[in-house]
């Protein structure tokens, strides 16, 4: 039996920043406006941490306004532990992954249910996928591969 809730995924902060500066792949970009449809059509639901917000406030001020803008679109679930020394949530994330942000947001995915990360993160996340989801039961996936996924289910 098909479920009636919207799919839940994590937007990594550079996600929400390759969009906004019009960085993303063409491939990245197709299939991230795939996936803004699929929300606004009630078949999705886009998270944005906290985390992001921390991010995005420490980028100079005559960028924010937009990365703000796409961020305040978002559904908002707010963070886990602010250090790695308070962060208990998952203590095997925080030595998997070199930035303690990254880790914090997969251990909010884990936190939270949420099954999907949606990074273009390659060097931190993206080549540490098959650990993160033993680590954590969350499958970090580009934009694109979450979205030709989706298709498929359809």
């Amino acid at each position: 039996m098909a479920s009636t809730s919207p799919d839940r995924v994590l937007l990594d902060t550079c996600v929400i920043s390759a969009f906004v500066n019009e960085e993303m792949a063409p491939a990245e970009a197709v299939a991230f406006r795939g996936l803004l449809a699929r929300q606004a059509g009630g078949c999705l639901t886009m998270l944005a941490s906290t985390v992001s917000l921390e991010e995005i406030q420490n980028i100079p001020l005559a960028y924010q306004s937009s990365h703000l803008h796409e961020y305040s679109a978002m559904v908002k679930i707010v963070g886990v532990s602010s250090t790695a020394s308070d962060n208990r949530d998952n203590p095997t994330l925080m030595t998997l992954l070199p930035d303690e942000n990254d880790a914090r947001l997969l251990a909010q995915c884990q936190k939270e249910g949420v099954r999907v990360f949606l990074t273009l993160d390659r060097k931190t996340i993206l080549n540490r996928a098959s650990q993160i989801e033993a680590a954590c039961g969350v499958m970090p996936q580009k934009p694109s591969v979450y979205f030709s996924s989706t298709l498929k289910s359809a």
